[in-house]
């Protein structure tokens, strides 16, 4: 009954909340300016560049971030990405003479790939990911869309959905095209989304894989990843945990590269590189973020939006609502370690999705740097709404002779309080209506002020 009584609270929560000011999240999308005080960053050879976490999207360092380049082979992540989406790893790709021969002579390919021979989903994404195979992302594409051009406005629209807005795509794998472009801090949204993906995960960590020969080739084909800072490369980063290599003529080196330490996982995209800057800086940035920032739980910092507290922002939202809400204890921010948390600022942004009370933002100098559900505490729910406790009665340390014994008592405590359920779910039913009821009030009176302001905006015409 109280995850029940709980999910009743927060629909009702839900129905009546008010959206808080969100200025500070338009700030984000445009890019605020990073804080005076934010440690001294690394100086980079790279034309494009940004450091980020990823739990929590908090950009760490950036330089020309919004600026666009041509990405060449790190595209393969968004194709890599909406592989994984709409398809299994045992499905089977037939390579058509567009896929084999409509690329670029001399360029990445898996190798001993003809029009019509198959490969699995599963063999093509690794030879897509760690030889960089071209073959593999237009085999792909064609796969899952019907042809390229399909694919290429799914892409689009995938970008647009993460909030990328200086990215089009027209091909797979990156081979130049004027109007295929992105930007540094767009392609860490891609990155970002991707890591979600365990799959994903595990196919950009690998160093090596083999195809085994199979009806279409009888020799085995080896893949060597060739990102330079996973473990036995030239360039080897203790926490280096994936990536993805690109170059071109027009677009010279990119980057992406995924490290994780002491439970902060970064992700750094470095565009127009040239050989081998793009390591070095790369090198540099994550030093940066790791040496410099920290993560800090906000559930454990953030009294004021502990249940059972001082109600702090919710009184004028909840009402009686507040003491049942609480932060997500596994939600946190990333702070420089030379700040303090006391100097972060937060504001309240209702949710819309059913699933929780809204979110907390928090800021650093105006700047985000990470936020927070607001769930219901459900310790606290079930000390209003209390369940009937005849209903673990059953049990007892002494045995079965206890169990038998607390089930007969609890048999005729039942016969003798016959209407005790009926009396507490009537309790439940009219507690959550005396909230609802407080918070129509609430919604009511703002409207009639809102009213009074535009009546005023009018007479001052």
């Amino acid at each position: 009954m109280i995850h029940k009584t709980c999910k009743v609270l927060m629909s009702g929560i839900l129905a009546f909340g008010i959206l808080l000011n969100t200025a500070g999240m338009a700030l984000a999308e445009e890019g605020a300016g990073i804080p005076d005080d934010w440690p001294e960053a690394p100086q980079i050879m790279g034309d494009a560049a940004i450091l980020m976490e990823a739990g929590t999207g908090t950009v760490l360092y950036e330089k020309n971030s919004y600026e666009r380049h041509y990405p060449a082979s790190i595209t393969k992540i968004m194709t890599a990405l909406l592989a994984l989406e709409n398809c299994s790893m045992d499905e089977m790709i037939t390579f058509s003479h567009n896929s084999v021969y409509d690329i670029d002579p001399g360029c990445s390919i898996i190798g001993d790939i003809d029009e019509g021979d198959q490969l699995s989903m599963e063999k093509t994404m690794y030879g897509m990911m760690l030889n960089s195979g071209n073959e593999a992302a237009y085999g792909i594409a064609e796969h899952v869309a019907g042809d390229l051009p399909s694919f290429a406005e799914m892409m689009n629209q995938r970008a647009r959905e993460l909030g990328c807005l200086d990215t089009h795509f027209v091909n797979a794998n990156g081979l130049h095209n004027d109007d295929h472009y992105t930007t540094a801090y767009d392609m860490a949204l891609i990155s970002r989304e991707a890591l979600k993906n365990e799959e994903f995960r595990k196919i950009v960590r690998t160093v090596r894989y083999t195809i085994e020969p199979d009806a279409y080739c009888e020799e085995p084909r080896y893949m060597k990843n060739h990102h330079k800072m996973l473990p036995g490369g030239a360039y080897e980063y203790p926490g280096c945990i994936g990536g993805k290599t690109g170059y071109t003529l027009r677009a010279n080196q990119t980057l992406v590269t995924f490290a994780k330490r002491n439970g902060i996982e970064l992700i750094c995209v470095t565009l127009n590189e040239t050989s081998p800057n793009q390591f070095l800086d790369t090198q540099a940035l994550l030093d940066y973020g790791f040496d410099q920032f920290q993560r800090v739980n906000v559930a454990d910092v953030d009294t004021r939006y502990q249940a059972g507290q001082e109600p702090g922002l919710f009184p004028d939202q909840f009402m009686d609502a507040a003491p049942f809400l609480k932060l997500n204890p596994s939600d946190y921010v990333v702070l420089p370690k030379s700040a303090d948390f006391a100097n972060a600022t937060s504001e309240y942004q209702l949710s819309g999705n059913g699933e929780d009370a809204g979110t907390v933002k928090y800021y650093y100098g105006g700047y985000p740097i990470g936020s927070a559900k607001v769930v219901v505490d459900v310790t606290e729910a079930s000390d209003i709404f209390p369940v009937n406790a005849s209903a673990n009665s059953g049990v007892s340390a002494s045995g079965t002779e206890g169990k038998d014994s607390d089930k007969k008592e609890a048999r005729e405590e039942k016969k003798s309080h016959p209407l005790r359920t009926f009396f507490i779910v009537i309790g439940v039913i009219l507690g959550i209506a005396a909230v609802l009821f407080a918070a129509a009030l609430i919604r009511v009176r703002i409207l009639r002020e809102k009213r009074r302001r535009q009546k005023r905006r009018k007479y001052r015409r």
